[in-house]
């Protein structure tokens, strides 16, 4: 798919949309319920002390 660029605004965006949801299957193809619900990383917390 091509990136979105070059439209409307409403068409701009439907495609930006588009365009995010099919990356994001792509990456998550292949990978368990297990992975999928799994934090990809901490959050850090504010004030923590270092």
């Amino acid at each position: 798919m091509d990136e979105p660029f070059g439209a409307g605004e409403r068409a701009m965006l439907d495609g930006f949309l588009e365009w995010q949801r099919s990356s994001l299957l792509r990456k998550c193809a292949g990978l368990t319920g297990e992975q999928l619900v799994r934090r990809a990383s901490t959050r850090a917390t504010a004030g923590t002390p270092i």
